[in-house]
């Protein structure tokens, strides 16, 4: 299947969503922020095998998508932004308009095995990323979904210092969540602390445990050690 170019409105998307949930309702502020969205690509299918290449763009997001899959059940891709006006997409206010990313993801694994277990591996780098005036350069994640636990590890480099984390939640029986999260020398303004602690940078180790029988009942701790700033 080729699609050379399919162009959709707001206004078709709310009555596409409209449609398939049965339900009237407002159009999504998301929907409405998204606006005009120009795709085109090339989808194949077989018994054994399924591959698709798809471009999706309009004022705000510009993707490629190429993914591949192997009898419904291996699967690899990778989604590709050099911008992505994020700021613009999940908020009307003016503050957030300069918000922006770029991505470079890599994601792959079997969707069930012969045990029936799930496996999926995300890669992801950001080259960019701006958030209230901040720059980040080079965010690192990689995050790993075997069965019913799901490990993320990120890291944020910075010039003389960085911060990088690992983090990890099992699904079932019960939310178990851990994670450790460690500045080294990291800028304070890049914390939101500038107005505390300005031209400053910042160390510490932060330790969080929650658990919980669901997302309404969790109780844990948050633990920090190794607190010095640098001025």
């Amino acid at each position: 299947i080729d699609i050379t170019r399919l162009q959709t409105s707001a206004e078709l998307q709310h009555f596409i969503t409209e449609e398939l949930s049965g339900n009237a309702r407002e159009v999504s502020p998301l929907i409405t922020r998204l606006d005009t969205i120009c795709l085109s690509g090339r989808m194949q299918f077989s018994k054994h095998h399924q591959s698709a290449s798809m471009h999706i763009a309009n004022r705000l997001v510009n993707l490629s998508i190429n993914a591949s899959a192997k009898e419904w059940n291996e699967f690899k891709g990778t989604i590709t932004s050099p911008e992505i006006l994020w700021g613009k997409l999940v908020s009307d206010d003016a503050r957030h308009a300069h918000n922006m990313a770029s991505a470079d993801i890599e994601v792959g694994g079997t969707i069930k095995d012969g045990k029936g277990n799930t496996g999926i591996e995300i890669r992801a780098t950001l080259p960019r990323l701006s958030i209230k005036g901040c720059n980040y350069n080079d965010i690192r994640i990689l995050g790993k979904l075997r069965g019913k636990t799901l490990s993320i590890e990120a890291a944020v480099p910075e010039d003389d210092g960085d911060m990088h984390g690992e983090f990890s939640l099992v699904l079932a029986p019960t939310l178990h969540f851990t994670g450790k999260a460690i500045a080294s020398g990291f800028p304070t303004e890049k914390l939101g602390l500038e107005n505390i602690y300005p031209q400053a940078r910042m160390s510490l180790c932060t330790d969080i445990m929650l658990s919980g029988s669901n997302i309404d009942d969790i109780s844990g701790e948050l633990k920090l050690s190794d607190y010095t700033v640098e001025t």
